[in-house]
């Protein structure tokens, strides 16, 4: 988000500023973005287009034509995707607006009530937040503890996560609670995308000066013994990697045969390789991105679901607008054989139906009890059973 933006924002009313700006509101942010296929500088920009909806410098009935001038979509597409940020984003500060968002889901194809669920969830997030993440935080680590104070401003908690980067890396590096990690990697996500880019390089120089010993025995550092901290690891390994991006094997080559790795035990080399993957997730970011779908990101590595995404729809194919986000595949209808009692377009509906209510089940299992995005299919796996 440009500095004009993040300053403007800053004079919204407070409840409106919350929904702009809470942890909720960036996964639905990345939600939609994933179902439209977005890059990273499409994504960049589209948050910018939220922001400039919720500050009234985009009138939302211009929605369609903005979305077609930016990101260059058919008139269809520009539509589904117009009913998908109005519903998931500004249905929830519709006072605030002005506007018949309703009405404009509607007169663009859309069903504005099938939206209830993702309203009910932000308003939820913006009271329970702190609630919410104190709960993920089974240990909390003191720098975070009341992260998530109602009270605290983005300024406070990027405080917070540099308060990480410079003292309590060993921590969280040692932690094996993907919920919490995952968190993480969603404050630095939001920063960079929303509050400046370069802030992953102001992470990176405190991890440069990071003084925590990371492993137990002093390591060898241009013919010197010096401590094994955190900043004397980095160090090392460009001294023997070099500073351009390095993948896998680059990787496990300097844990397995360079000097002071080689020796190391099973949990410190662990400690070591989550170490360099956050500097090389962080130093290197976007490039060191495995793919473009948003559910492969992380700063910090956690476990990914093994199960693949079957197809996912193009936006062209994206017929049914309030479908859950991110996207799941949206089968061509089965053709049954006729008879008497139905007409062919009640059978492809019931078919369509049929697709839908089979891949939201296989998508629910992946997501865990209490998230966003299961919430979400729960509530849309009941309108589609009734």
């Amino acid at each position: 988000m440009n500095i004009q933006l993040q300053e403007k924002i800053k004079t919204l009313p407070k409840e409106v500023y919350d929904f702009l700006t809470s942890v909720a509101s960036t996964d639905l942010n990345i939600l939609v973005s994933s179902k439209y296929h977005l890059t990273l500088p499409q994504i960049k920009t589209f948050s910018d287009l939220i922001a400039q909806l919720f500050l009234r410098e985009i009138p939302v009935a211009n929605l369609v034509d903005e979305i077609k001038r930016i990101f260059g979509f058919s008139e269809l597409v520009a539509r589904q995707m117009a009913c998908d940020i109005a519903g998931v984003r500004l249905l929830v500060v519709v006072d605030w607006l002005g506007a018949d968002v309703a009405g404009l889901i509607n007169s663009w194809g859309g069903d504005s009530a099938k939206y209830q669920s993702y309203t009910d969830i932000q308003s939820q997030a913006v009271v329970k937040e702190a609630e919410w993440m104190k709960k993920q935080l089974a240990e909390p680590i003191e720098p975070l503890d009341n992260f998530e104070d109602e009270d605290a401003d983005w300024e406070d908690r990027e405080q917070k996560i540099r308060d990480l980067f410079t003292a309590n890396m060993v921590e969280v590096l040692n932690s094996e609670d993907d919920a919490f990690l995952s968190e993480i990697n969603e404050y630095i996500f939001h920063f960079i995308f929303n509050v400046r880019e370069s802030i992953k390089d102001e992470f990176v120089a405190l991890l440069f000066n990071n003084q925590e010993v990371l492993t137990a025995q002093r390591i060898v550092l241009d013919g010197k013994q010096v401590d094994a901290t955190i900043a004397n690891w980095l160090a090392y390994f460009i001294s023997q990697k070099g500073s351009a991006l390095f993948d896998a094997v680059a990787l496990s080559d300097f844990l397995t045969n360079s000097p002071n790795a080689k020796f190391l035990d099973f949990d410190e080399k662990k400690l070591l390789s989550n170490l360099l993957q956050v500097y090389r997730n962080l130093k290197f970011f976007p490039d060191s991105l495995p793919s473009n779908d948003p559910k492969y990101w992380m700063i910090f590595p956690v476990a990914i679901p093994e199960e693949p995404i079957s197809r996912v729809a193009s936006a062209e194919e994206a017929t049914d607008l309030t479908r859950p986000i991110p996207p799941m595949s949206l089968a061509k209808p089965k053709v049954f054989p006729k008879v008497v009692t139905t007409t062919p377009e009640e059978e492809a509906n019931q078919a369509l139906k049929d697709s839908q209510i089979k891949e939201t089940e296989t998508l629910l299992a992946r997501y865990p009890e209490g998230s966003l995005e299961r919430l979400a299919l729960e509530e849309e796996l009941t309108q589609l059973r009734k």
